[in-house]
């Protein structure tokens, strides 16, 4: 053995394996900086490591085997040993080496010490994701990053992800606390990003990380406490025990967390414990829980249609467990085709069934943070705008880090016309967990309506930097372009979302719409989206038949918001006023139920129909029509399509001058609609050269687009 390890000196096989090595861990961290910088995949720096892993017993054996003489590299065999230079090699191998251990040891002091070079870049205004409006600037913040499943059988991924969003709900509902939210923090799961990246990414201060390893009825937990700038652990703790105390495990942990937290950043010594207890229930109906929770994070419907067979089972189980109740609720409200939602489930059929199960969680825990927001859902779907926006302040308030509560109460803000509020709360949701779907596209919606086209851009790439493949991301997109008056990006990107998410009527409607504007309603007539149909046979020229499907679908659901509004559009733009003031007879007969009940009444379509008609109501129609583009303008909305809107209101006031001025405005804004030509509407202007040469120009830019798309003329 004395032998071998001699001669393994002597060929300098050790030094050949150091100086390996230390030369291979230098290229990592040359690696690991460059790929970013220049754009390189991630798979790069591990494939990189691989090719050095696989480089070592090569180099090993080629140390063994050749030796570097003056003639060049020969066998060791072929070498007299008293001819050999193996001594003079191994004392420039040691020179390189300890070349190798200073420069590499100045780059470990040096990333140790001195700032990082990306803080240095962002504190010097670099655009990232978090140097967008911040609410929360100056308090602590924490993000809680899923927790890594460590079971024998590595089946309880479901499990640790839950235990870390049950501390992620503990903590907020700390005053003071901002808690980045689960979307963004979960985001980086399986994915091997330096804490420090990660903190810069989300804001924050303080991260969480942990492990779950479960076997049978015992449990593991592993929790630490990480500073955020300089990787320092505050705090860390095991907790042992059976799953039956699982909720007290997750108190422990949220309570020594916040005992560390709370001296030193929240600048008190109180007693949290009361304002953070888990909510508890059967360990079974928590699991159901937990994998609910798990299935509605992919943001689909598939998604939401696996997470409420889960929560069924839970509530069979529990039937008092109040955020099984409550997000059973909510998920079947948002699998309906109500407005906001994006399922198929019909509106009256799900609506119902939701009101049972928030009562269920409200007579349990009326003043609960998840009961006080399913109750603001209810109120929101069933257009009490105001109650809804009470109870979303009222759960906010009782949960302050509770992003799905502010996004919504910004779509209800927004609704009202209270863009710029809305603006707020998106911004606040946003600030934290930059990767939450509904709260992204809220916001652009919201910049789009304000016609802030700069702010929207911006908040467009911030999204596509967090989240670039998601498909409401790609539909948002869709629109912008749009509005550019790009229409072969628009239906790129609505395209995309289609096939990222394939069978969802939501992103299907959205590539109808775009479709429609463009002139392809051959397209939309083919598609399954049967509420777009009577459009599409409308502007093909095939007007009875178009009438006709209107009328059976409101016979269908008469009672239904969305189809009496589809209803009153279609007739309207068929120059049906006759047929539209009967029916505001026969089911308001009264403007102020007309307004009160219909979300976003279809205002041109009926002040129109009834002035047509000289209905004796028209005056008073007129006048909320003024009164409502009067309220959003004063909210600062100044969209293409409201300036739309306000043309119509100006032509029935017989103001043409200025409604063709609007009209002209709203063109300039992006404004592109293939059967402009057809709004029945224009046979009020007199002034016919100046709307034909608008309309000419619309019809201009689009067919340049159709030309672009391969689409081929208008008829």
């Amino acid at each position: 053995m004395s032998s071998i390890f001699s001669e393994l000196k002597r060929r300098n096989v050790f030094r050949v394996a150091a100086l390996y090595a230390a030369v291979s861990w230098g290229l990592l961290q040359i690696t690991d900086v460059l790929a970013p910088a220049i754009a390189l995949p991630e798979w790069v720096t591990g494939f990189v490591a691989l090719l050095l892993i696989i480089g070592f017993p090569i180099a090993i054996i080629f140390a063994w085997a050749f030796e570097l003489t003056p003639e060049g590299v020969k066998r060791t065999e072929a070498v007299d040993e008293s001819e050999s230079t193996t001594t003079n090699t191994g004392r420039r191998l040691d020179g390189f080496l300890i070349i190798a251990l200073v420069v590499f040891g100045a780059i470990v002091l040096s990333d140790r010490f001195l700032p990082d070079a990306g803080d240095v870049e962002t504190n010097a205004g670099s655009e990232t994701v978090s140097d967008s409006k911040d609410p929360f600037d100056g308090q602590p913040s924490i993000a809680v990053l899923p927790f890594v499943d460590m079971s024998p059988d590595g089946d309880q991924e479901y499990f640790a992800d839950g235990i870390a969003e049950e501390l992620l709900n503990v903590f907020a509902q700390v005053k003071g606390l901002s808690v980045a939210g689960r979307t963004s923090a979960f985001a980086f799961k399986g994915k091997s990003t330096d804490l420090r990246e990660i903190a810069q990414v989300l804001d924050v201060d303080h991260v969480l990380e942990g492990s779950v390893r479960k076997a049978g009825n015992q449990i593991r937990v592993t929790a630490q406490l990480i500073q955020a700038d300089n990787g320092y652990h505050l705090w860390s703790a095991t907790y042992d025990g059976e799953l039956n105390d699982i909720f007290g495990v997750q108190d422990s942990i949220a309570q020594a967390i916040l005992e560390e937290l709370t001296p030193q950043l929240l600048g008190s010594d109180e007693d949290l414990a009361a304002e953070v207890r888990v909510v508890t229930t059967d360990l079974d109906a928590y699991d159901l829980y937990l994998i609910s929770k798990q299935h509605a994070s992919d943001g689909t419907l598939k998604g939401l249609e696996a997470a409420s067979a889960a929560l069924d089972r839970a509530i069979e189980i529990d039937p008092n467990y109040v955020p099984a109740l409550v997000w059973r609720a909510y998920y079947e409200l948002q699998m309906s085709d109500g407005e906001g939602a994006w399922g198929n489930i019909p509106f009256e059929e799900a609506l119902p069934r939701a009101k049972h199960w928030i009562d269920r969680a409200v007579d349990v825990a009326p003043d609960s943070p998840d009961a006080l927001f399913g109750l603001a859902s209810y109120f929101g779907y069933t257009n009490n705008d105001e109650a809804a926006i009470r109870y979303y302040r009222a759960a906010i308030e009782a949960k302050p880090n509770f992003p799905v509560a502010l996004n919504d109460l910004a779509f209800f803000l927004s609704a009202d016309g209270k863009v710029k509020e809305s603006v707020d709360y998106l911004e606040r949701a946003l600030a934290h967990d930059p990767a939450y779907v509904d709260a992204n596209l809220n916001l652009t919606s919201a910049y789009a309506l304000l016609n802030d086209q700069a702010a929207l851009r911006a908040q467009l790439d911030r999204w596509e930097r967090v989240d670039p493949n998601n498909a409401n991301r790609m539909r948002a997109e869709s629109i912008y372009s749009q509005r550019q008056g790009d229409f072969v990006e628009a239906i790129r990107f609505a395209q995309a979302a289609t096939v990222l998410e394939p069978g969802q009527n939501y992103f299907i409607s959205g590539l109808n719409n775009t479709l429609l504007d463009i002139g392809e309603y051959q397209q939309v007539l083919e598609s399954p989206i049967e509420s777009q149909h009577s459009w599409a046979l409308l502007f093909l020229g095939r007007r009875d038949e178009a009438l006709e499907l209107a009328r059976q679908q409101l016979a269908a659901r008469p009672d239904f918001y969305r189809q009496q509004i589809l209803f009153i559009q279609v007739l309207g733009f068929a120059g049906q006023w006759e047929e539209v003031a009967r029916y505001f007879n026969r089911t308001w007969g009264d403007v102020g139920a007309f307004v009160e009940e219909l979300n976003r009444p279809p205002f041109w379509e009926m002040a129109t129909a009834m002035q047509m008609t000289e209905h004796p109501l028209a005056p008073k129609m007129l006048e909320a029509y003024e009164a409502d583009i009067a309220y959003i303008r004063n909210q600062g909305l100044a969209s293409g399509s409201v300036d739309r809107q306000e043309a119509v209101l100006l032509l029935l006031q017989g103001k043409e001058q200025e409604a063709l001025a609007l009209l002209e405005l709203a063109d300039e804004k992006g404004w592109r609609e293939a059967y402009v030509g057809d709004y029945p509407v224009w046979t009020l202007v007199q002034d016919q050269d100046r709307l034909n040469k608008l309309l000419a120009k619309v019809i201009a830019d689009i067919e340049r687009e159709r030309q672009k798309l391969g689409y081929g003329s208008l008829d």
